[in-house]
Order: C-alpha cells, then structure tokens, then sequence
C-alpha cells in the first residue's frame, strides 16, 4: 500500500560566510597594560600578525629598558673578541718583559761592565761575616740564618775557602782560589753550647780574635732569654788553638747597655801596643717606637756605637765605655755593624752600616779618626750602596787588618749572601780594586 505521508522538504545549502582579505596595513600595535585572561586559540578569527613588523610598528612601539638596545647587543656580542684581544696583549707584554730579561743577561754579566774590582759573591744565606786569619787560612763566621743550607740547626756557622792558598786573578775578572775563590759551609758549629743567660736562637754577627796565648775569642750577640728580643753581647773562648772550636761560652754576658736596648753587632781589635777593643751597637731601636726597623716614630732613639777597652784576656771589660759615633738624619733609624781596624799610616777607620737591613737604603759607611776613642770624621759618600755592582743592601761588613780584604753581605734571592772583595786605603779614603797579581 502506498505511503500517504507528506515528502521532506528540500535541504537548504549553508551560508557560507564571506572570506576578508587581511588589511593591507596591519592595525597598530597597542599593548595592554593588563595580561589577557583569554588564552590564545588557533581558530580565533582575528586577522594574522605578519612574522616581522612593520616600520609603523618599529615606530609606534614604547622603549623597554629592560631590553638591550641594539647597539649593547652588539657590544656583547663582540665582548668576547675584547677579552681574547687583552688577553693577547697580556701575554705579549710577559713575553716582551722575558725577552727584556734575557737580553740584559746575554749583553754581559755585571763583572764584565765593571771590571775586576767588582766584588765576587762566594756563599749563599750567610749575614753578618766575621772574619779571621790564622796561620795563612781565612775563617768567616756568620749569623745564624733562618734557612739553612744543611740539616742542622746552628749557633754560629763557620765557612772556609774551597783552597786556602790564595791565588791572583787570571785577568779576565774571574777570580778563583783562596780568599776570592770559593768558599763552602764547614758543617761545623762554633758554638754548639750557649749561656745560661741566654736562648738557642737569634745568634747574630759574631767576630774572632787570636789572644796571645794561641787562643781564640769569639764575640757575639745572644738574645736574652729574661727579655725576648732584645740582645747582650756574649764572649766564649776556644777550646784549644783550631779556630773551628768549639767555643766555649763564658758564664755572663761581656756587655748588655740595657739603656739602650742592650747591644748586638759586636768586633774586636789588638791595637799596635797590644791593647785589646771590643766595639758594639747599643740596639736603641729595639726599645723603639716602631716603624721602619722600629725607629721611624718621633722621639726616634739612639743607637750609639760603643767602644769598650779589654784586658789581656780579652774577655773582661776594663774602663769606662766610649760612644764613638750615633746615627743622624742621613742615616735613617740606626747606624749598626761596627768594625775598626788601623792603617798602616796610623789612621783608625770605622766601618759601620746604616738605615735598616732590609731596605734597600741599606749601606756600607766608615768614618776616620786620628785615636781610637774619636773624634771620628765621616766619609763624604758611601763605600758601598744599592745600585753599585748591581748590589742589593750591601753591609754588615768586616775588613781584614791590613786593610786589603773585606767581607760583607748583600741581598740575593737566597737570603743575605756573603761577598768578598780587594780595597785600598790610602789617607783616609777607601776604593775597591782589583784582587793583587
């Protein structure tokens, strides 16, 4: 049977919706001050932001501090190049130092531009020599120093040359045998037994003399062990005729100007009649106010030289003490290391160091005088100062009793290295020559 029901009626076709072109010019760009709560969606139906903006974005967009400008861009960019083109010239200016260095040792070492009267450095960390001739051998005794070169702790180190017999130089400047030879460490001790009245450390500038008797007498400086650093000048006398000792201490100090600070630094002279002297420094700065070598704060102290007239024995004071020479001004805070010998023109000179010895104002001076007591002249210049030889500090020096050697130290990178050289005193000046031959 046929369907009676009604047909459907005819499907409507869709609208469908008219598509816009993109605007030629996109709107302008105007950021909110807000954040959209609306999340973005790939169908939204606003138009599509072209990938780079525009010049009227460029133009209409707010400045943000926050975000480099281009030219700060640039400059991190290329701030690595700057570092790595420092970093070249760094480098090329050690490079340019070395080369510097190098070429100062390659045009000649000091004794070729100064000639054989430069002095010849002969041991490594050995301050404050003594010295002493015996039966034609040189002695030099030295201040303990605070790194050794062996393995054992020494009083007072005792150094000899390689060859006692002493040798002219060959006349090229280099000097060998002898007193300007080499000379090495004994390994000996000369006072391997200290005082009751004082400690086992701090022995400085000590000196020897040979008594009549055959004897030697060795004069040091030993720190008080009732008033740590702070020194009295010791005395000890050899066991038997061998200047290497030992040495044996006596059992109170020589000297110890407590005034003064106490006194370090001692030397021994036998005057033309016999007449023994010992001469010292009273150690006024050490009881200064501080500064440079303790002594650069006004009142600065006194640091006088003392002379002190021995008997026989040499060990025994006899007679008041004679001040014969202080520091003033051109000297710094002290004047230190005291050493007389006598010409043969009867002239006593006095040797000394002033300014403080680890400044490189540090020196050797001497002063002259017609009696032992003084008055004393000083030089008019320095015998030796930093810049001659190429020296570094130069004192503490001790000259042979005739007058034609002294040893002293100078700055090295060891420490304090010890230095011989020839000298000639004529009148009452004093040069350094070439060694005799």
């Amino acid at each position: 049977m046929a369907s009676t029901d009604p047909a459907p009626p005819p499907r409507a076709r869709p609208v469908l919706p008219k598509l816009q072109s993109p605007p030629r010019s996109p709107p302008p760009y105007e950021p909110s001050s807000e954040p959209s709560s609306e999340p973005s969606s790939a169908s939204s139906t606003e138009p599509l932001q072209p990938d780079f903006p525009s010049k009227l974005q460029l133009q209409q967009q707010p400045l943000n501090p926050k975000l480099p400008s281009q030219r700060q861009q640039q400059k991190q960019q290329s701030s690595p190049l700057y570092r790595r083109i420092a970093l070249g010239l760094c480098i090329l200016l050690i490079v340019v130092g070395i080369a510097c260095v190098l070429g100062a040792l390659l045009v000649g070492d000091a004794r070729k531009r100064y000639g054989p009267t430069m002095p010849r450095r002969v041991l490594t960390n050995f301050p404050d020599p003594g010295l002493l001739e015996y039966n034609g051998t040189w002695y030099a005794f030295g201040t303990n120093p605070t790194q050794h070169d062996f393995n054992a702790e020494f009083h007072v180190p005792i150094a000899m040359p390689v060859n006692s017999a002493d040798k002219s130089s060959d006349g090229s400047g280099d000097w060998h045998g002898g007193f300007f030879g080499e000379w090495k460490h004994t390994g000996r001790d000369a006072l391997p037994q200290v005082a009751m009245w004082e400690t086992k450390r701090d022995h400085w500038a000590p000196d020897v003399i040979t008594r009549p008797d055959g004897r030697h007498v060795l004069y040091y400086s030993g720190e008080l062990n009732i008033w740590k650093r702070h020194h009295c000048v010791g005395v000890a006398v050899s066991e038997t005729t061998n200047p290497l000792g030992p040495y044996h201490p006596e059992f109170a100090y020589l000297a110890c100007p407590i005034e003064h600070g106490g006194g370090i630094d001692p030397s021994a002279i036998i005057d033309t009649d016999g007449t023994i002297y010992v001469v010292y420094k009273g150690d006024g700065n050490s009881v200064g106010r501080g500064g440079n070598c303790n002594n650069a704060i006004p009142p600065l102290k006194s640091t006088p030289l003392l002379l002190q007239k021995l008997k026989s024995d040499a060990i025994t004071p006899d007679g008041e003490l004679v001040q014969i020479l202080d520091r003033v001004k051109e000297d710094g805070p002290l004047v230190e290391a005291p050493n007389i010998i006598r010409s043969s023109e009867g002239v006593y000179f006095l040797f000394y160091s002033s300014h403080c010895f680890d400044s490189p104002d540090y020196d050797l001076k001497y002063a002259t005088a017609k009696n032992i007591r003084g008055p004393y002249t000083r030089a008019k210049r320095a015998l030796l100062k930093s810049g001659d030889y190429d020296l570094v500090s130069p004192g503490g020096a001790t000259v042979s009793k005739d007058g034609t050697k002294i040893v002293f130290h100078a700055n090295c990178p060891e420490g304090r290295c010890m230095w011989v050289g020839a000298i000639e005193i004529k009148a009452t000046e004093v040069n350094f020559v070439a060694p005799p031959g």
